[in-house]
């Protein structure tokens, strides 16, 4: 297996993305023979076709360009009526790249939801 192939594989098992920091905590590099493994991995991940940037700092294999994550284990569609129709959701953006308002459009019913790379950073919490 090529370290690119590791570096892939270890991507995938972390969900399909995952920070620079992320990939040297989990990619066994013990059998490279480089001096500097951290930055091979840098290398790799910016300049392969496989990867594309998120952000600054997040990267994600290319095939895994839609992804969903689990913010929290409530459904939210049981607050809309039995007659649910698709789209009565919609998300605001806020100031905070990784904070949105979502508002139930039937009801007015609000949340206040942030994104995070880290599971404990994601979080929804109703607004009343």
């Amino acid at each position: 297996m090529t370290q690119e192939q590791q570096v892939i594989e270890m991507m995938r098992k972390a969900g399909g993305y995952a920070t620079l920091r992320r990939l040297n905590e989990i990619v066994d590099y013990s059998a490279w023979k480089t001096k500097t493994p951290e930055a091979t991995i840098r290398r790799i991940v910016q300049v392969s076709k496989q990867f594309f940037r998120i952000q600054p700092g997040l990267w994600a294999l290319d095939k895994e360009k839609e992804f969903s994550v689990t913010i929290n284990d409530e459904d939210l569609s049981k607050f809309a009526s039995r007659y649910y129709e698709a789209g009565s959701f919609e998300l605001y953006p806020t100031k905070n790249m990784y904070q949105f308002i979502l508002l139930n459009k039937e009801d007015g019913r609000k949340w206040h939801v942030q994104w995070g790379i880290e599971s404990n950073k994601r979080w929804i919490r109703r607004i009343y």
